[in-house]
């Protein structure tokens, strides 16, 4: 965990980005763990393919990483544990909701268009299965 974090692995972009979080100086993995995915997203420059780079990177480091006992690991990465999957389901229902409401706007723009009436049963067929899908991703149990 205190070895440096493998920048080389990211984006030019990505890597200016984590060294401007870090003041210029490299960061360890640890370093790294520590700040929240939530936190990366409010940079400029970290949006969620981004993410899932740096996220990528994150696990291969984790994978390689020697096996840690319950007992040996650091509080900073039971924290990182728990965060990580907090933080996705968050981002999850954030577009959960852009989505129901892009699909309020598109029955509108069709009941406008006089072809809103036909279409109710089945948008709300479509919209139920969509929050179906979506409920068993926010039901499960965070690891």
């Amino acid at each position: 965990m205190s070895d440096p974090f493998p920048l080389e692995h990211l984006t030019p972009r990505i890597q200016e980005t984590i060294l401007a979080e870090f003041r210029g100086q490299h960061p360890t993995v640890l370093d790294v763990l520590q700040v929240p995915e939530a936190e990366w997203l409010k940079r400029p420059s970290m949006g969620p393919r981004a993410l899932a780079q740096l996220r990528s990177v994150i696990q291969k480091v984790l994978d390689q990483g020697p096996n840690l006992s319950e007992s040996h690991k650091t509080d900073a990465y039971l924290v990182s544990e728990r965060v990580r999957p907090i933080a996705e389901q968050k981002l999850l229902r954030k577009q959960l909701q852009q989505v129901q409401e892009a699909l309020q706007v598109n029955k509108a723009e069709l009941w406008v268009r006089g072809l809103g009436p036909d279409l109710d049963l089945e948008l709300s067929r479509m919209a139920e299965e969509n929050f179906q899908s979506y409920r068993m991703i926010f039901l499960s149990p965070l690891g």
